[in-house]
C-alpha cells in the first residue's frame, strides 16, 4: 500500500545521544499516519500512527577547558570583597563571614555542539577547621558575567544542582555538568559559570577549604567535555 499524497512524518528526537565507542548515536521516534489504509478507505485520515526508531551518528570529540583566571575567584559577604589567585578560601570564615568560589570557562570554541557529557573538576589544596560542619557544599550553575561583590548569594540558573561532601585535600572534586553546559550552549552564551558555596556556623574559627583557581600552574579548575559538532 502507498501513503496518501498528504501523508507526513513526524519525529521526536532523543535529547541525549548514547556513546558507543567514539561514535554517538542519536535516536528519533517517528510516526507515519495512515500507513494501514488505502487511499479510498473512509477510515483514512483517522490519524493512526506507527512508531519506528531512526538512528543517526556522529564522531564524539573530547576536550578540556581551563577556568579563566581573570574571571574566577572568591567573593565574601562581610566585608564585601572579591579575591583572585590560587588558592581562594571557600566556606565559613571567623566572625560569621562566608566566602563563595566562582569558576568561569570560555566555551565559544564549542559552537552549537551537542553535549554528550561534561564534568566540572576543582582541586582542593588544603582545609581549615572542620569543613563538614558547614557542608555539604552546594554547586550552582550561574551567569554572573564579570565577577564582582554583587555576585555573592545571587540567584543561580540552577541552584544546588549538585553537592560536595568530600573534604579531602590534595584531590580534584568532580561534578557532572552535562545538562548545565548544554543549557549554556542552547542559550548562546560564550561561557559556562559555576559557584560553590557552604553554610555558616558563625563561630570563632574558620571551617573552609582552599580551591586552586585558573592561575594555578598544576591544578587548574577544569571543564572536561565530550561533544558532537
Amino acid at each position: 500500500m502507498r501513503l496518501p499524497e498528504w501523508s507526513f512524518v513526524y519525529c521526536l528526537l532523543a535529547v541525549r545521544g548514547i556513546l558507543w565507542g567514539s561514535v554517538v548515536l542519536f535516536g528519533a521516534f517517528c510516526g507515519f499516519p495512515n500507513v494501514d489504509c488505502r487511499d479510498d478507505d473512509p477510515a483514512c485520515g483517522g490519524g493512526s500512527t506507527a512508531a519506528v526508531l531512526m538512528l543517526t551518528s556522529c564522531e564524539a570529540v573530547t576536550g578540556t577547558l581551563d577556568s579563566l583566571a581573570s574571571e574566577d575567584g572568591a567573593v565574601t559577604d562581610v566585608p564585601s570583597a572579591t579575591t583572585a589567585g590560587t588558592p581562594v578560601l571557600m566556606g565559613d570564615i571567623p566572625g560569621g563571614t562566608s566566602s563563595q568560589a566562582f569558576f568561569h570557562f570560555d566555551i565559544s570554541s564549542l559552537g552549537q555542539a551537542r553535549v554528550v557529557s561534561a564534568n566540572l573538576e576543582v582541586f582542593q589544596s588544603s582545609l581549615s577547621g572542620v569543613p563538614s560542619s558547614v557542608g555539604p557544599f552546594n554547586v550552582d550553575h550561574v551567569d554572573y558575567g564579570t565577577l564582582d561583590i554583587s555576585d555573592f548569594g545571587t540567584s543561580g540558573l540552577d541552584s544546588g544542582f549538585a553537592q560536595i561532601s568530600d573534604y579531602t585535600s590534595g584531590s580534584y572534586k568532580i561534578i557532572t555538568v552535562t545538562s548545565q553546559l548544554a543549557v549554556d550552549i542552547a542559550a548562546g552564551r560564550s561561557y559556562s559559570q559555576y559557584r560553590i558555596r557552604s553554610g555558616n556556623n558563625a563561630d570563632a574559627t574558620a571551617d573552609a577549604v582552599n580551591y586552586d583557581m585558573g592561575d594555578s600552574v598544576t591544578n587548574k579548575p577544569l571543564l572536561r567535555y565530550s561533544i558532537c559538532q
